[in-house]
């Protein structure tokens, strides 16, 4: 609930989307319908693998289609109708003839719809042919167009990349010239610089010479005047007033200052020299001085100069730096304009060359598309031409549509349920009467004996005074109350278990409403009168026996039967080798013959049913292996159409010759016929007729039940199979007489009969074909061997075939027998219920009788109790007898199961359908050894009552 599904079809030349509107869709439900009951199989497609798994119910709106395809009728006199009876069927039959007198003209109707609708797809695909060719014409003159555009594009770009390059060149020549200005004016600054460099160094070391001869000259001046200034006083004096120390000092001060003025100085103070040469030296010497300064100053001034010289130098540099600065800075940005200035012509060419590229590409592939695609809508336009051509020829050449009045029997599953109803029904008939019978056994000889129990208390009331209608009434309510109570449960759990387990054994198969339960009043009275015919009827007849004689007698126990000699006896070769316990077994057996009698019946009935049911599992399992195994042995059948082309033949050869996996095919021609004859129900049969019959035991074997010889198909008669020979009594040489759909009767000789399991076949050769009809077969099947058996092989493979033209269905023998197992497997349930049903009656028969034989012989058992009898010894002793009566059991009843056990499968056959009468010896051993296993159960149940026997009260004396 919610996935989503998607309608698909395997088959690429055909559009969904002509059917639906939708083709995905939501899951929101589940449903059932009565069209499709059967849940194994839904019938066959025609497209997909070849088999219908699923159905989807889908809004009427969702289907794109402009008819309907299928009309479901009901009839007001058939609804209150039981299905599958014949008043429905022959109503039916006359509503269906009815149905296809009023749908006479429709084939006529629709076959004009069709052409009408067919005409207009033509003048529209026409029309869609005019188009494309229109199509081309336009997109061939846009590749021209596209072509002109791109020449212009191509010129216009290798203009652009001219005048790129020339704009390009003019700038990098300018560039290429302001280089070589910026390199001669970084080459002057730099000299500049140098100069200047050089200049402030040696202005810096003038200075600092000059600072250093200022350091050593400014004090030498200073001392320089002030001696100037003291000899100037000096020389106002006289030498002789002048202090020795001081006229000392003075001299040397004097020499150190100046030679001269030093000389002139001692001669002054020596008195050599007046005071006017040394005013001269003075004067000499403070000139000299003033010299010295003024030199010192003129120095300063001109290093003054020269730092200005410098400083100017310097300010036209850093001038120069700029200019040169603004210089590179526009080098640069003249540089970097010019690069982007490049970088975007480029880019621009490059995108106009990319764009032109691109344009060229775009071109040449719409020029290789357009010629793809020319060459392909060419020769789509040759084949729509073509297909219109053909188009118009198959609408010209239209037949009649069919109209199909269909009743139920169409459907797969309705009389596939029918027929698993009469199976049902028929064994239901069979089973009861044998249940019926041993259950009157059982009934009989307990009622018997419970009579001959109540001998003591029947004369007790006789001599108190009862009438024998009083005595009488006791017995006979008792066996009345006990039949209808026993009638009561049995009735609840027929009408409810079994009903309900059989029920859902089959609702696998179909889809089901839910079991409904009803009281069928006919039933409860025929059990109710069966049970008390064996339960009452019996006491009365007993009692009535016992009533005869009088109190004295029925007060006394009967006399024991007197001991004869036994047929054994007279054989003394068997005799004598008998033991004692031996001897005693024999002679109790056949003392108590009415016991012997009824136990072997009862064990025989039992062992019967139980072979029976597992004889009945057995035909049932062994119809489709033998069917679909040994008998068919091909693996698939391809149905095909009435009419092929020659292309779609020869598609269907090349799909069979590149299958590796098929191992060979057989051509075969398949018609369904009646097969009639008075005083006999008709039957549907199938002719096969095989191409050549030297391959046809590869894929149908031909040969009677029982032998291994393969029959071979003669040119002057048909064979045919085994069910439609036995329901026509037909044998070697005899006749039968079929007819086709339009009625016309042939006769058929036959020539032999085969062994079949499924459905009515005749075969017969090509020759004897065209002998009977006066026509030669149309091979309108083949068959199929492959190798590869897997599920999913065959799935794609059924994909490939019923895509193709020719194929109008496959059908897969694994499919078929796997739906005809599981069919068929779907009765095991009933078979299970009978089996289950016999062996519980098998121990209540085996418990009863043991019970009642022990009952009986109380007084015996008892007495060779008292003589030292151990308890196992007396159980043996009991459990010999039972042991022999139960094998003799077993082997009368082996032979009444295989009695009736082809009783039953006579009664359950249907017409369509053998079962195979061949019962396995391990179900003998299954029956075999039920029998004994209950048998054990119950002497090891009558054991411990042998151990609790009241040997006193047992052999008590009445007298």
């Amino acid at each position: 609930m919610g996935d989503t599904i998607t309608f698909m079809n395997p088959d690429p030349d055909v559009d969904l989307n002509d059917t639906f509107h939708t083709l995905s869709y939501k899951v929101v439900g589940f449903v059932q319908s009565p069209q499709f009951i059967n849940t194994i199989g839904r019938g066959t497609s025609q497209i997909g693998k070849g088999t219908a798994d699923v159905f989807a119910v889908i809004p009427e709106q969702d289907f794109n289609m402009s008819v309907y395809t299928e009309a479901y009728m009901t009839f007001k006199d058939s609804v209150g109708l039981r299905t599958y009876s014949d008043d429905y069927t022959s109503k039916i039959e006359v509503h269906t003839k009815a149905v296809e007198q009023a749908l006479t003209g429709m084939p006529e109707q629709r076959l004009s719809e069709v052409r009408e609708e067919g005409q207009a797809k033509l003048d529209e695909a026409k029309q869609q042919i005019v188009d494309a060719k229109q199509q081309l014409a336009d997109a061939e003159k846009k590749l021209s167009d596209a072509k002109i555009k791109l020449d212009e594009g191509e010129h216009s770009y290798q203009e652009g990349v001219d005048q790129l390059q020339s704009e390009l060149a003019k700038g990098q020549d300018k560039l290429d010239r302001a280089t070589k200005e910026l390199d001669k004016g970084r080459a002057e600054l730099a000299q500049n610089k140098q100069k200047i460099s050089a200049g402030q160094a040696k202005l810096q070391e003038a200075r600092e010479q000059l600072d250093a001869q200022k350091r050593e000259v400014q004090p030498k001046l200073a001392g320089g005047r002030e001696l100037a200034g003291s000899l100037k006083q000096i020389a106002a004096l006289p030498p002789d007033n002048i202090p020795q120390s001081q006229r000392d000092q003075l001299v040397a001060g004097a020499k150190a200052a100046d030679a001269t003025l030093g000389q002139a100085v001692a001669g002054y103070m020596a008195g050599e020299v007046d005071a006017a040469t040394l005013k001269q030296a003075i004067g000499a010497f403070e000139q000299g001085l003033n010299q010295v300064e003024q030199q010192l100053t003129a120095a300063e001034q001109e290093l003054n100069s020269k730092a200005k010289e410098l400083e100017s130098g310097a300010a036209q540099l850093k001038t120069a730096e700029k200019k040169l600065a603004q210089g590179e800075l526009d080098w640069t940005q003249g540089k970097e304009a010019l690069a982007k200035a490049k970088q975007e012509g480029e880019a621009k060419l490059a995108k106009a060359k990319a764009d032109l590229d691109q344009g060229r590409r775009d071109y040449e592939e719409g020029l290789t598309t357009y010629r793809q695609e020319k060459k392909d809508a060419d020769a789509k336009i040759a084949d729509g031409e073509r297909d219109l051509s053909k188009g118009q020829q198959k609408l010209d050449d239209l037949k009649l549509p069919k109209v199909y009045v269909l009743d139920r029997d169409s459907n797969p599953g309705y009389t596939e349920f029918e027929d698993n109803a009469d199976r049902l029904a028929s064994i239901a008939k069979a089973f009861p009467v044998f249940f019926f019978l041993i259950a009157a056994l059982v009934s009989l000889t307990t009622m018997t004996r419970m009579v001959e129990e109540q001998r003591l208390q029947i004369g007790t009331l006789k001599a108190l005074g009862y009438s024998n209608g009083d005595i009488m009434r006791k017995f006979l309510v008792y066996g009345t109350l006990a039949s209808v109570l026993a009638t009561a449960a049995g009735l609840a759990v027929g009408f409810t278990l079994f009903p309900t387990i059989i029920y859902n054994a089959y609702g696998s198969l179909y889809n089901l409403p839910e079991v409904r339960i009803n009281f069928h009043i006919s039933y409860s009275l025929m059990s109710l009168i069966v049970a008390m015919l064996c339960t009452t009827v019996t006491a009365f007849t007993a009692a009535r026996v016992e009533l005869r004689s009088n109190a004295a007698v029925l007060m006394r126990p009967k006399a024991p039967k007197s001991g004869s000699r036994i047929f054994l006896e007279r054989i003394p070769f068997i005799w004598r080798q008998l033991n004692f316990t031996g001897k005693v077994t024999a002679r109790n057996l056949f003392r108590y013959k009415q016991r012997m009698f009824m136990t072997v019946c009862g064990v025989a009935g039992c062992t019967a049913l139980i072979l029976t049911g597992f004889g009945l599992k057995d035909s049932i399992r062994d119809i489709a292996p033998l069917q679909y195994g040994k008998i068919m042995k091909y693996n698939a059948a391809v149905v095909f159409k009435d009419e092929s082309s020659p292309a779609g033949i020869n598609s269907y050869h090349k799909l069979i010759e590149d299958t590796p996996e098929i191992t060979g095919t057989l051509n075969v021609t398949q018609e369904a016929m009646q097969a009639v004859r008075k005083g006999v129900n008709s039957q549907e049969i199938h002719l096969f007729i095989p191409e050549s019959t030297e391959q046809l035991s590869d894929f149908v074997v031909l040969r009677q039940r029982g032998h291994e010889q393969i029959l071979n198909l003669p040119d002057d008669g048909a064979i045919v199979t085994e069910k439609l020979a036995k329901l026509f009594n037909l044998h070697i040489g005899s006749t039968l007489v079929i007819q086709n759909n339009s009625n016309d009767s042939f006769e058929l000789k036959i020539a032999g009969i085969t062994e079949n399991y499924a459905m009515h076949y005749v075969y017969m050769t090509p020759h004897y074909y065209e002998m009977v009809f006066g026509k030669q077969p149309q091979f309108n099947m083949q068959m199929l061997n492959y190798s590869n058996h897997d599920s999913s092989f065959e799935d794609q493979f059924g994909e490939k075939l019923t895509a193709n033209e020719r194929v109008a269905m496959v059908s897969f023998t694994s499919g078929v027998s796997g739906s005809f197992k599981d069919t068929m497997d779907s009765m095991n349930v009933v078979v299970v219920v009978l089996i289950i049903s016999a062996a519980a009656l098998a121990f209540v028969v085996l418990y009863n009788l043991t019970n009642i034989n022990v009952s009986e012989r109380i007084r015996e058992l008892s007495t060779i109790k008292v003589l030292g009898f151990y308890d196992q010894e007396v159980t043996r002793y009991i459990y010999r007898e039972n042991m022999i009566l139960t094998v003799l059991g077993i082997i009368a009843g082996d032979f009444l199961g295989i009695v009736l056990h082809r009783f039953v499968l006579k009664t359950a056959e249907v017409d369509v359908m053998m079962f195979s009468p061949t019962v396995h010896w391990l179900s003998y051993g299954y029956a075999a050894v039920l029998t004994l296993l209950f048998s054990g159960i119950v002497m090891i149940t009558m054991h411990y009552k042998l151990k609790h026997i009241d040997m006193i009260e047992a052999l008590k004396s009445v007298e």
